[in-house]
């Protein structure tokens, strides 16, 4: 009896440490789409409920044949080897899905920290994985809401809206900032907008670097409804995706213009708010970022 003590006492002790992991139990149940934030009663539910049927009566799930031991069998729920096997099943399970979890870089992308821009003009909301950029007047020339960290290979999906179906915005990608008070960027550009949308846009750098044939925005794009976007930047190739639609997918050695300088290979990341609209609001909502320069 107090072998099997203290086997029930390690088994406590692993599944508190599992469970005061840095993922923790929020992380774990966001993966299956319960409540993010705190740790909620329907999260704890989740955890509780997946170690119990790991601790479930083996007899319960269809193990009867004996075990070539003289005491233990698959029907003694707590003999040591069974505890031993299901407290493996569960560390890998935890393992499992806390590196599938870290593998997305969201929070550390969304960091507040991250970012800079005209405050009057943008707001961020980690948490709620959204980002707001809105004109009360026309703010007289572009501006953008930009990343302090470079990024080189990433991929980036998110839902955005422009309001009204009015104004203009964009993602830069492996962008430059030019000028810190007004925020002003120069590089390639994932074109948000009408007659636009989902074109990959020298901004600063020589104009158009590929188009967005009329007939694919006609077929993938909700005007002023929510639109799904997707950007992999993988070495010299860009892939632009709206609601699965593939927009732009072509590989970008150089930038447009009479230079033609070569690409950059990593920059800021930045959303747009264009001039020349006198109220204008684009919302950007469920980001997902994964850098892929560190796979």
């Amino acid at each position: 009896m107090n072998r099997y003590k203290r086997i029930g006492g390690s088994a406590s002790l692993v599944a508190g440490l599992l469970l005061s992991d840095s993922i923790g139990v929020t992380m774990l149940a966001s993966r299956f789409g319960l409540p993010a934030g705190k740790p909620t009663l329907t999260a704890w539910y989740f955890v509780c409920s997946v170690l119990c049927f790991a601790f479930r009566s083996p007899a319960r799930l269809g193990f009867h044949q004996k075990l070539n031991t003289k005491h233990e069998t698959p029907n003694t729920p707590w003999s040591p080897l069974m505890l031993r096997t299901r407290l493996l099943l569960v560390a890998a399970m935890f393992a499992a899905m806390g590196m599938s979890a870290r593998a997305d870089d969201t929070d550390d992308f969304l960091n507040p920290e991250n970012w800079q821009g005209r405050a009057d003009l943008f707001k961020i909301d980690a948490k709620a994985k959204t980002i707001v950029g809105e004109t009360m007047e026309d703010p007289k020339y572009n501006t953008f809401f930009c990343t302090k960290k470079n990024y080189g290979d990433f991929e980036l999906s998110f839902k955005v809206k422009l309001h009204g179906g009015v104004g203009n915005s964009g993602f830069q990608i492996r962008s430059a900032l030019k000028d810190d008070k007004k925020f002003v960027v120069q590089g390639p550009q994932v074109d948000i907008g009408k007659g636009y949308w989902g074109s990959l846009y020298g901004e600063g750098v020589g104009g158009m670097m590929k188009a967005s044939s009329p007939e694919t925005i006609k077929k993938a794009v909700k005007e002023s409804e929510f639109n799904d976007y997707k950007i992999v930047a993988k070495g010299t190739k860009i892939t632009i995706t709206i609601n699965g639609e593939t927009m732009v997918d072509a590989d970008f050695p150089k930038l447009p213009g009479k230079d033609a300088k070569p690409a950059p290979s990593e920059g800021i990341i930045a959303l747009q708010v264009h001039a020349g609209y006198p109220k204008m609001k684009v919302e950007v909502t469920d980001i997902k970022f994964t850098d892929l320069s560190k796979k």
